[in-house]
């Protein structure tokens, strides 16, 4: 394929890479004209309404979520998932540290609030991928690269952020910038280093996918030592951050062979197929819209007329996931997301290779095909933002019904007694959306001012944080004003109850 623009001159004697030169020149996003901008801008602000949302809704609950929350509050420390020491390389360290230490440094400064801390916690989840989008355009010369990290978020990740707990949004929100630093960055030094250190910090105890990723980014490390490193300083640095990295490879390795949690594997393994075995309509969209950008940067298409005919087919597919849910709402279903995890880690083994062969001029892209990708990533990014924001209404629709009925009941609710146990009320969806277990957890998060009165026990299957029964297991958070004496009393009277029944029908017989 031709290669776009000058190859660099100045790089020579044994540190430079011949045919390895990046691109020099700077290009703004306005190259690409007022309406790819507009629908850019647009998209950004549609993905921040859906976060703000989702937050305040406290959407972020969903899954692990709640019972992160209340286990790093009673425990006053970062959840710990491993119980020998030298197996910590299973407890993905790093990412609990970055998701959890502001929540926790929030409660040390005095601050007792559930709700609030709730949110310092939403809000701690979410904000890494927009931060992510910064850095990125920040760092990038080229401003166009940020269609890069735009599409392995609209096309990617975006699909599993009802399940926003999961490290692989951490994860893939931390691999972009770090890597366009890497190529980019006119120096790694000052502000600069401190910047890539923080975003390299939890990669070493971060998710599996450091195993194939971070490869990616020793390779990044090498290359900067040996081409771009400007000063010995510099090259230390480089090469500082490539020990890092392998080290994060290894470790990652460990936790595939060994893992925390066979079944986790097990279902990670078993979602990567789950666009081919469930009607998910927003993934289904993103793969073939994914395609279709891929077409176009490939340069497979160039006419105009042509690129203008994608653009409108891909706005009019991406239409159908905002039908869908408007249409059929009672179909909503966060399960889906749980298994789409697995889209962080497979979308990028497309866009990162798109990157890394337009970026060392391996792959030509002019304006025209940057403007039609940026617009049907933007497209796409309206209406998943869009989705995510009616199914956040439909959260909080949920939460609404399970906090009335566990307001007024007491003691243990059995899911099939509970109106959690139902598919959909009036149309819209309830089991879908909690997923069971965590019924257990959000149960205390929703009592009228922390006096617990009824918790919604899903059973032992397929996870039961604590025993709703043992008073002992039960969440220490009296400091947070959870108060369990009504509860406790009416599960002491229910067990006094089941007690005399036993004893009356052995008088029986």
């Amino acid at each position: 394929m031709p290669v776009r623009g000058p190859l660099r001159n100045d790089l020579q004697g044994p540190q430079a890479l011949t045919g390895l030169e990046p691109r020099p020149s700077a290009v703004s996003l306005s190259s690409l004209g007022t309406r790819a901008v507009v629908l850019l801008s647009a998209a950004g602000t549609a993905y921040l309404l859906h976060v703000l949302y989702a937050v305040f809704v406290s959407r972020h609950l969903f899954g692990d979520a709640s019972w992160f929350l209340l286990k790093m509050l009673s425990e006053n420390h970062v959840a710990r998932w491993y119980t020998d020491y030298r197996d910590f390389y299973v407890g993905r360290y790093g990412a609990f540290a970055f998701q959890e230490y502001p929540t926790l440094l929030v409660s040390r400064l005095g601050i007792t609030s559930l709700a609030m801390l709730s949110t310092v916690y939403g809000v701690t989840l979410f904000a890494f991928k927009p931060l992510s989008l910064v850095l990125c355009y920040h760092f990038s010369k080229d401003k166009r690269a940020v269609v890069f990290p735009l599409l392995t978020l609209f096309a990617g990740s975006i699909n599993s952020e009802a399940y926003i707990v999961s490290e692989t949004h951490l994860f893939v929100a931390l691999f972009w910038p770090a890597l366009i630093i890497l190529f980019c960055a006119e120096s790694i030094s000052g502000a600069t280093l401190l910047v890539l250190s923080a975003l390299s910090a939890p990669l070493i105890l971060c998710y599996e996918s450091m195993a194939l990723y971070g490869i990616v980014l020793c390779a990044a490390c090498i290359y900067r030592a040996r081409t771009l490193g400007r000063s010995s300083g510099e090259r230390v640095a480089s090469w500082i951050l490539f020990g890092w990295y392998l080290l994060g490879v290894v470790l990652a390795a460990l936790s595939i062979v060994n893992p925390r949690d066979p079944s986790n594997r097990s279902g990670f393994l078993r979602g990567m197929f789950f666009v081919l075995r469930y009607g998910d309509v927003a993934a289904w969209v993103s793969c073939i819209v994914l395609a279709l950008v891929t077409i176009v940067l490939l340069g497979r298409i160039r006419s105009r007329g042509e690129l203008r005919r994608l653009v409108a087919l891909s706005a009019a597919l991406s239409s159908l996931i905002v039908l869908h849910i408007i249409v059929l709402p009672g179909q909503t279903n966060f399960g889906l997301h749980v298994m789409a995890r697995t889209m962080n880690v497979l979308v990028p083994l497309l866009v990162v290779p798109l990157y890394l062969m337009w970026h060392f001029g391996r792959l030509a892209i002019d304006s025209a095909q940057f403007r039609a990708a940026l617009l049907i990533t933007a497209s796409l990014g309206i209406a998943q933002s869009t989705w995510n924001i009616l199914a956040s209404s439909e959260w909080s629709n949920m939460l609404m019904r399970l906090r009335t009925e566990v307001r007024n009941n007491r003691g243990v609710i059995p899911l099939e007694k509970s109106a959690m146990f139902r598919r959909t009320i009036d149309g819209a969806p309830i089991r879908r959306l909690h997923g069971d277990w965590p019924l257990l957890p959000l149960s205390i998060f929703l009592a009228d001012g922390g006096n617990v009165s009824a918790m919604i026990d899903p059973g032992s299957a397929p996870f039961r944080p604590f025993d709703p029964c043992d008073a002992g297991s039960l969440p220490a958070l009296q400091r947070y004003g959870v108060r369990y004496d009504t509860y406790l009393e009416a599960v002491g009277r229910e067990r006094a109850g089941v007690r005399r029944a036993g004893s009356d029908e052995q008088t029986r017989r």
